[in-house]
């Protein structure tokens, strides 16, 4: 299987069809190491047939906090555009808890302006908080500075080290324009 993977990039037309109908298999028989490992796939930037399959089987009640996390590292990988609403619906549902910090980051490294709001009423929540702040410096607004000097003084040192990677980030911005 690992071998297989590595042909992935390049015969991903023809191996992506037959992983989504044995994901799907796995998935409605309930097999989920099976689907787990189906999912390592979809794991590559452009494989966007599958985003609405991993959409909705992100939102499933039926989906283990597991594969959940692991369908939104896919979607990550994928970095598709076309579902901008999706994810910001699914990073404003609480109830996903911290399956969404992939999705919170891919919102950042796409850049969506609209959930920009989102992204800063979420930054209340401590167990995104880290995902937040990182996505947030991916949109390289100044704007942004003194939320991330509050973190750089914070006592965690995650969210220390990620407000003052998105400071230096500014500054660096700064002196090439």
């Amino acid at each position: 299987s690992s071998q297989l993977l590595q042909y992935m990039p390049r015969y991903k037309a023809t191996i992506v069809p037959v992983a989504l109908s044995f994901y799907m298999a796995a998935r409605d028989l309930m097999l989920y190491n099976e689907v787990d490992f189906f999912l390592s796939f979809f794991h590559f930037r452009g494989i966007e047939a599958v985003v609405p399959i991993l959409l909705s089987d992100f939102a499933s009640q039926k989906t283990p906090e597991l594969t959940r996390w692991y369908i939104s590292d896919c979607l990550y990988q994928i970095r598709s555009k076309q579902y901008e609403d999706d994810y910001i619906a699914i990073v404003e549902d609480a109830s996903f808890g911290i399956n969404r910090q992939m999705l919170i980051l891919l919102i950042g490294k796409l850049r969506i302006k609209k959930a920009i709001p989102v992204l800063l009423r979420l930054i209340d929540d401590e167990s995104i908080r880290l995902h937040v702040i990182m996505a947030l410096s991916d949109y390289q607004m100044e704007e942004f500075r003194p939320l991330f000097k509050t973190y750089a003084q914070s006592s965690n040192p995650t969210w220390k080290n990620s407000a003052e990677k998105a400071i230096k980030k500014l500054d660096k911005l700064n002196k090439t324009e």
